[in-house]
């Protein structure tokens, strides 16, 4: 019987989310909507045209990121490391990683994101367990429970 309450007061204190939920990114809120991932370590970014260059002698990055209402936005953010990321076919490659500020119902964290052309999948952003662990519960029957509601983010 412990378990069962330990399990229970764990998901009393971790919000429970679907699937898919609409993220809001950055500090404008940009919505795009995002799969949740438990089995992923990391976040990644749908990012197909990058454009790296240097500021301040520093590596950084710059994409755009649109929506499924057609909005964009243009990102700028230091690249804080190059990630070797291995594929489900065994391969392995190079991406960038930036930190990126993600906001899921009123909760609000800056992740590294490793940025990737994700056109063949149906959502733009994954969101990995660097956001979710600790806080949130997902429910695979369960989609768009929420809305990005982070205020000051």
């Amino acid at each position: 019987m412990v378990g069962m309450a330990s399990a229970e007061a764990m998901s009393e204190e971790r919000r429970v989310i679907g699937w898919i939920e609409k993220v809001g990114v950055t500090e404008r809120n940009f919505v795009l909507h995002g799969k949740m991932d438990t089995g992923a370590d990391n976040s990644s970014l749908h990012a197909p045209q990058q454009e790296g260059f240097e500021r301040a002698g520093a590596p950084w990055v710059r994409f755009q990121l649109e929506n499924s209402e057609g909005q964009t936005v243009v990102i700028e953010q230091p690249v804080v490391k190059t990630a070797r990321i291995k594929r489900h076919d065994g391969d392995t490659e190079q991406r960038r990683v930036i930190r990126l500020g993600l906001c899921i119902g009123h909760d609000y964290k800056v992740v590294d994101v490793n940025l990737v052309d994700r056109v063949q999948f149906n959502y733009p952003l994954l969101v990995g367990r660097n956001f979710l662990q600790g806080d949130f519960i997902v429910d695979a029957a369960l989609s768009h429970t929420v809305d990005p509601a982070c205020h000051g983010s």
